[in-house]
């Protein structure tokens, strides 16, 4: 519940020293519930900051992806890079690759995922229908 995280982190963000943690998380709430121009901002910054951080990269490609944006596969690529066993980045990118038309290279970001988290059914179900997409191409 996003909107909940939102409501008790708001106060505490205003706070000085705001730890990475802290900040991330009301960042993310406020992608999560709408206000997703002020969160990729905090975003922007807690990148600057702390370049070398997955989840941050993997959260700014998730949010550029929801609106298309040129910068989504790069972020992607970069949580990858930083975290190469992350199968929700990996995912973000098939799901970012398939919308953008390559569904091959979707599908094939969806497999390691998969192979990542073999305990995620919609995971599989998602990856299954990419496979019977690319089928009908």
């Amino acid at each position: 519940d996003f909107t909940a995280a939102r409501k008790t982190l708001e106060p505490l963000d205003a706070k000085a020293g705001a730890g990475l943690q802290l900040t991330y998380a009301y960042a993310k709430s406020l992608i999560e519930t709408g206000d997703v121009g002020e969160g990729v901002k905090q975003m922007v910054a807690l990148e600057k900051a702390n370049p070398n951080v997955a989840e941050i990269h993997r959260t700014l490609g998730e949010a550029y992806a929801a609106k298309m944006a040129p910068e989504a596969a790069e972020e992607l690529q970069t949580a990858i890079r930083l975290k190469p066993r992350d199968g929700e980045a990996y995912a973000a990118l098939g799901r970012l690759q398939i919308a953008q038309g390559d569904t091959k290279a979707g599908v094939a970001s969806l497999e390691t995922a998969a192979q990542l988290e073999p305990a995620n059914n919609a995971l599989q179900n998602e990856l299954a229908e990419a496979k019977a997409k690319l089928g009908s191409q």
